[in-house]
C-alpha cells in the first residue's frame, strides 16, 4: 500500500478513535472526522463509503493484527510462567487501548468472536473444551479490564492469566498428541 494511503488511512483511524471516545459512533461524521484528520471530504470517501465502513475496517485490522502476531503459536512458558508472553500481549493491548476498548464496548459479530476464539485456541496445547474454556475467559477478562480498567491492573490480569494456564499445566489437560 502506497505511503499515502496508509498515513491517510491512520490519520482516518485516530480521528474517529478519538471522537469515538468523546460521542456515540452512530454520531460521528464524515465531516468531523476529516476535519480532525486535516483531509478533504473527497479523500475520505476515496478509502470509504461511510463512517461505518470505516469502524468495520478498525475493528478488522485491529483483530487481524492481534492474531497475527499473538496466536503463531502457543504461549511460551519461560522459567515456569507464561509472563513474558502475556506481558507482551498486555502491552500491545494497551497501545492500542483505544481501538481494543472501542471493540470491547462494542457488540462484536459471532464471526469476529469466532474468529478471535479460534484464532487463540489454535495453538493451546490442551483439550478443545479446555482451550474453549481458557480463550473466552481470557476474553472476558480482557474485556473487563479494557472496559472498567479501574478495577483490576495489567499485572493483577497477567497473573490470573498466567495463573489459568498454570492451573491447567499441573492438571494434566495438556494434549496428549501435542506433548
Amino acid at each position: 500500500m502506497d505511503r499515502r494511503v496508509r498515513k491517510t488511512r491512520q490519520a482516518l483511524t485516530e480521528a474517529f478513535l478519538a471522537l469515538a471516545q468523546q460521542k456515540p459512533e452512530d454520531q460521528i461524521s464524515v465531516q468531523e472526522l476529516t476535519n480532525l484528520a486535516d483531509v478533504g471530504r473527497g479523500t475520505f470517501y476515496l478509502h470509504y463509503q461511510t463512517v461505518q465502513d470505516l469502524a468495520d475496517q478498525i475493528t478488522a485490522d485491529s483483530l487481524q493484527d492481534l492474531l497475527d502476531k499473538f496466536t503463531q503459536a502457543a504461549p511460551v512458558k519461560l522459567d515456569g510462567a507464561y509472563t513474558t508472553w502475556l506481558n507482551g500481549l498486555m502491552q500491545y493491548l494497551t497501545a492500542h487501548k483505544a481501538a481494543f476498548t472501542r471493540i470491547a464496548k462494542n457488540p462484536v459479530t459471532p464471526s469476529l468472536h469466532t474468529q478471535l476464539v479460534t484464532g487463540f485456541e489454535a495453538p493451546l496445547p490442551y483439550e478443545a473444551a479446555v482451550n474453549c474454556f481458557l480463550v473466552n475467559g481470557a476474553i472476558g477478562l480482557i474485556k473487563t479490564w479494557l472496559t472498567q480498567s479501574q478495577t483490576l491492573s495489567q499485572a493483577e490480569v497477567v497473573a490470573l492469566l498466567n495463573a489459568q494456564l498454570l492451573a491447567s499445566d499441573r492438571n494434566g489437560l495438556v494434549n496428549n498428541s501435542v506433548k
